[in-house]
């Protein structure tokens, strides 16, 4: 058995190598336009601590396939190395019954090659008719018998039993656990199996799917990039908060992301609640030798070294090239005496 914890941003400040578990399962997202902030803080930190990773996604009444690709835009960055779950509770439940589950989750396994599990209540998973889900999902399911404070990873038997699968994958068995390194509560898990079996779960296909992919263009200093993911779109605010309007961001929309304030993406024209759509952030800020792909935007000839002289070859506007690392606002783009090329010439593919 693997000690596992699930995570959203009602844990943010947690620091997932301050203590000690073998799994996290993250939030991505709810609904068609809440999109958590924390996951990626989360995926960092895991593999940091090098433990097994997985997201889930927490369903709302309504459209569940504008619901299963909003969920595949955020997490299409992460989906080579995650187990994926249908977080499938409250008012859904009774709205959509066992198809609005079962139509999401045969739609994400066909994108992505994953089989996602599925999360319920355990009075959930009695009352309705499960066979055709779980002919073909595991399951995680949530039971407490208390709300009392639990220290350390300790399961417990299940209260009742599950009538649709032969087994459980995962337990939940506490939303108030409390483990070494982080004062506050924690869902303590139990998932019934080794890594490989945790490794099965993550067949992924990560090709690249049109429906899926986005790109935007930034300049090499920039923060990152932001595409608006809401329907009705994003508003501009004035400043870091939702006071000022200033205007709106169309759906679909991508944009330039200069910094980040106080929860808030910053852009040339305004400032963007996260929450309206996903972020790509500028890999070159943390790490300048990771490879990259970039585009030529104006006009642009090669030099020898870095900050050195020009060579005398021209690079044509629109043509992209692998770059393999960024010195002194130059780039690394090959072998020879062209090698290097002014950053300000070129935007860098997100």
């Amino acid at each position: 058995m693997l000690n596992v914890i699930d995570v959203s941003n009602n844990n943010a400040g947690l620091d997932l190598t301050k203590i000690k578990a073998d799994g996290v399962i993250a939030k991505v997202a709810e609904g068609t336009n809440f999109t958590d902030w924390t996951m990626p803080t989360f995926m960092r930190q895991a593999d940091k601590a090098h433990i097994l990773k997985g997201l889930y996604f927490f369903a709302r009444p309504g459209d569940w396939k504008i619901q299963a690709d909003f969920f595949l835009r955020i997490a299409k960055p992460y989906l080579s190395d995650v187990i994926l779950v249908l977080d499938y509770e409250s008012t859904v439940v009774n709205y959509g019954g066992v198809q609005w589950a079962k139509n999401w989750l045969d739609y994400v396994y066909s994108k992505t090659g994953t089989k996602p599990l599925i999360y319920m209540g355990l009075a959930d998973e009695n009352y309705y008719d499960w066979t055709t889900v779980a002919k073909k999902y595991s399951l995680w399911v949530a039971q407490y018998n208390d709300m009392n404070i639990h220290y350390g990873f300790k399961v417990r038997t299940l209260y009742g039993k599950v009538n649709h699968w032969h087994k459980m994958a995962i337990f939940q068995y506490t939303p108030n656990g409390r483990l070494t390194g982080y004062p506050g509560p924690l869902d303590l898990d139990t998932y019934y199996g080794k890594k490989s079996d945790w490794d099965n779960h993550k067949h992924n296909d990560t090709g690249s799917d049109e429906e899926m992919t986005w790109k935007v263009k930034v300049p090499i200093t920039a923060y990152g990039g932001f595409l608006v993911t809401k329907q009705a779109g994003a508003t501009l605010w004035d400043g870091p908060n939702n006071d000022k309007k200033l205007g709106m961001l169309g759906y679909g929309k991508p944009i330039v992301v200069t910094g980040y304030e106080k929860g808030f993406y910053k852009t040339s024209k305004g400032y963007i609640d996260p929450r309206t759509g996903v972020f790509k952030k500028n890999p070159l800020l943390d790490n300048p030798d990771i490879h990259s792909v970039i585009e030529v935007t104006g006009n642009a000839k090669g030099h020898a070294e870095a900050d050195g002289p020009v060579t005398g070859r021209k690079f044509k506007k629109g043509d992209r090239y692998k770059a393999y690392k960024l010195r002194k606002n130059y780039l690394l783009i090959g072998a020879g005496k062209d090698k290097w090329i002014n950053g300000e010439k070129v935007g860098l593919i997100l």
